[in-house]
């Protein structure tokens, strides 16, 4: 199965030629977040998915542009935001997390 042609080249990417990303995580705090991480995946209720905690961290970053403009009119729409940002941080970090834990990662 055919994926892509590089025009230039002519060269083709299959579906058994797809190589995975390294992942590079240097922060001071990654290994905490990785235990955080675990640790919130293994007590998620099984009714939610990765898919829930992908809309649910889309839909707090949304709501941080909501926030910021908002701000303007009154400036605590700036601790809202704060907390929709922890909100994203949640729901974006944990949803692949929790695909790896339960293996229910999409195919490539």
């Amino acid at each position: 199965m055919t994926i892509a042609t590089d025009p230039a080249g002519g060269k083709t990417t299959t579906a058994s030629s797809f190589k995975n990303a390294t992942r590079v995580q240097v922060s001071f705090v990654t290994a905490a977040e990785k235990r955080v991480l675990a640790w919130l995946a293994a007590r998620m209720p099984a009714w939610v998915n990765s898919d829930h905690l992908t809309l649910l961290g889309f839909a707090a970053q949304i709501m941080v542009g909501v926030s910021y403009g908002l701000s303007r009119y009154n400036r605590q729409w700036l601790l809202w935001g704060i907390l929709f940002l922890a909100v994203n941080w949640f729901g974006d970090s944990l949803d692949g997390t929790v695909a790896r834990f339960r293996n229910r990662q999409r195919p490539r």
